[in-house]
């Protein structure tokens, strides 16, 4: 397989889709790499060129308007180094020829070098075009016999991590010296995830989030419907960068959780994820993790250098399992100012370096969790003030 085999063209947009990986075509994919990862972790050209040599179909690239923007490395390996990658012992960059074999019919085994994609291209279109071009060359191998089952990734980046949950169903394995490794099939290929679509919290929509909000949490004394009507009274906040910042998630037009950021004027480094919900009856889906990811990305335009999370391990079990999927640390908080956990909640702080390094821990920094309980109870007299329950 080899050439341009899609071709598409909307407004002054011509995109490509090729196979064929020389030498130039691999030097412009290794600048792309420098562009979005650590210097370890970007390409070699000799080592890539010995891969193309042993199994000439392992790279898709996109093009736009005849530049390249992106790309995928999809490997086969042999079975000792797939392992060896699964358990965290061999870094993908440390991949040789002899690790690597061809396609062959029947079952196959595969690893996830590089998924990259130009940072000025990442809204969306771009992505799917890739992503396409992967879909036809699997497709293309399936009608050959060719069968791939099982893909490693080991991930250095939220964006990595997100392609590979959300794309094929991947669990956590194990953490590697430098990212995270995902498993993940290759059974979904054909399809996306639903496209969840994210809308600020307003007037015309705060009583269904609030609603939700009660539903959700009220269990845990933890509704803050408050914050959401004293976020109606300013529009456009993600365009002006004003906190706190409340989204209703829709998934099909139809409302299914929400998330938000917030800040201490104290610690200016910082960002906060608040309120992440989703209705009972739509768990179990992906819309949770979905809706971290696209909060990570919206965090990232605040400037700030690290995103954390405040929760509680003993109330939202659920939750503690995406937070650990993605987070890098997470510690215990017992600042002796506030006095929540006397009370048997167990509060946790997870933290993530939105700088792509390992975020420094929050080491019991007051953050005034004593204020949530009287939020709580003025919340809950205002939405049946307001007829919401």
């Amino acid at each position: 397989m080899g050439g341009i085999i899609n071709f598409m063209k909307t407004e002054n947009k011509v995109w490509e889709i090729t196979y064929t990986a020389d030498k130039k075509t691999l030097q412009k994919a290794i600048e792309l790499d420098a562009m979005v990862f650590n210097s370890v972790d970007v390409g070699d050209i000799e080592r890539c060129m010995s891969w193309v040599e042993k199994e000439p179909q392992i790279y898709t690239f996109l093009w736009l308007n005849k530049r390249l923007i992106g790309y995928i490395n999809l490997m086969p390996l042999a079975a000792a180094a797939y392992e060896k990658v699964l358990s965290g012992k061999l870094r993908d960059f440390r991949i040789d020829a002899k690790d690597i074999k061809a396609f062959r019919k029947g079952e196959n085994k595969c690893l996830f070098t590089s998924i990259v994609v130009h940072p000025k291209y990442r809204d969306g279109e771009a992505i799917l075009h890739l992503w396409k071009g992967l879909v036809d060359k699997v497709n293309s191998l399936k009608n050959k016999g060719i069968d791939i089952t099982k893909v490693v990734a080991d991930c250095v980046s939220v964006d990595g991590i997100k392609y590979m949950v959300n794309n094929f169903k991947s669990r956590y394995i194990c953490n590697s010296t430098g990212g995270k490794i995902y498993e993940g099939e290759f059974f979904n290929m054909s399809k996306l995830i639903p496209h969840l679509q994210l809308e600020e919290i307003s007037k015309n929509n705060v009583k269904i989030a609030g609603k939700m909000q009660y539903d959700i949490f009220n269990k845990y004394e933890e509704v803050g419907y408050l914050d959401f009507k004293a976020e109606t009274k300013r529009k456009n906040r993600f365009k002006k960068k004003i906190l706190p910042l409340t989204y209703l998630a829709y998934l099909n037009c139809e409302p299914v959780g929400f998330v938000g950021l917030y800040e201490y004027e104290e610690y200016p480094d910082d960002i906060w994820i608040n309120w992440l919900g989703v209705r009972e009856d739509k768990r179990r889906q992906g819309i949770a993790t979905q809706l971290l990811f696209k909060i990570v990305e919206i965090a990232r335009q605040y400037n700030k250098k690290n995103l954390r999370i405040q929760t509680y391990s003993n109330l939202n079990i659920e939750a503690q399992s995406i937070y650990r999927k993605l987070m890098q640390i997470v510690e215990p908080y017992t600042n002796k100012k506030d006095n929540k956990f006397n009370q048997g909640a167990e509060v946790v702080i997870y933290s993530l370096s939105l700088q792509d390094k390992i975020a420094p821990r929050w080491r019991n920094k007051f953050i005034d969790i004593n204020d949530e309980y009287r939020l709580h109870c003025e919340s809950v007299l205002e939405l049946k003030k307001d007829g919401v329950i």
